[in-house]
């Protein structure tokens, strides 16, 4: 007679520490890293750079002026190279289904 094999037993449920664990330092780090942040802001702000707003605004301004147009343009050129790689990709595969239904679809006579 065959051996009979035993299901092994269901594990889980919950008893997963890693996940716990990363949760927890993740959620550590970013009490840390907010906390360094406002003490940045009070920094600058302590020193007449301005306050939060006017530093907000200067970043948002100088990213509108210098680095706006510079991304408009890349994104350009990356959307028409996509474009130019889908209709050739698009040329490759009709030709390979072409080829293909020569081998797998034969004409019936």
């Amino acid at each position: 007679m065959a051996e009979d094999k035993k299901p092994t037993p269901v594990t889980g449920g919950g008893t997963n520490t890693k996940t716990t664990e990363h949760l927890i330092f993740l959620l550590a780090g970013l009490v840390l890293v907010s906390a360094i942040a406002t003490a940045l802001f009070n920094y600058a702000e302590n020193f007449g750079f301005g306050t939060l707003g006017n530093l907000w605004d200067s970043l948002a301004d100088y990213f509108f002026r210098h680095i706006w147009p510079t991304w408009k343009f890349i994104a350009a050129i990356v959307s028409a190279l996509s474009l130019a790689g889908i209709v050739h990709n698009s040329w490759k595969l009709r030709a390979i289904n072409i080829e293909e239904k020569k081998i797998y679809d034969p004409p019936l006579t």
